[in-house]
């Protein structure tokens, strides 16, 4: 696995959506990702949205559901499930240009085998 896209989210039932359409539209062009979503307790049926693209999708969805604890407490609860060399941390109502992942995983194997933290 080369990336894992890490979502923290709470009732955002109406925009993920698009984040799911910009991750569906990379999976064109690179396929070697997964997306974690960490719902920190919502109460709109984030769910169930999910639970369908889980069972429509190509690439591989995994939703953990948490009580409402915060964002970086999601996000490092998150953590334990990211089988990715690079972690992309992104926000429920973002949406990722198309061939970003291709992008992004040209530019990491440039910079070598280091430790990075950002790009």
């Amino acid at each position: 696995m080369m990336i894992s896209i890490l979502t923290a989210t709470y009732n955002r039932k109406k925009l993920l959506p698009n984040l799911y359409k910009s991750i569906k539209e990379n999976y064109k062009t690179f396929t070697d990702f997964e997306w974690i979503i960490i719902d920190d307790g919502s109460t709109d049926e984030t769910e169930k949205i999910v639970e369908k693209w889980e069972k429509e999708s190509k690439f591989k969805i995994e939703y953990h559901y948490q009580e409402n604890k915060g964002k970086m407490a999601a996000i490092n609860f998150g953590m334990q499930y990211v089988k990715g060399k690079v972690v992309i941390e992104m926000d429920s109502d973002d949406t990722f240009l198309p061939n970003a992942f291709k992008t992004i995983c040209e530019d990491y194997k440039n910079i070598g085998n280091r430790n990075v933290y950002g790009m």
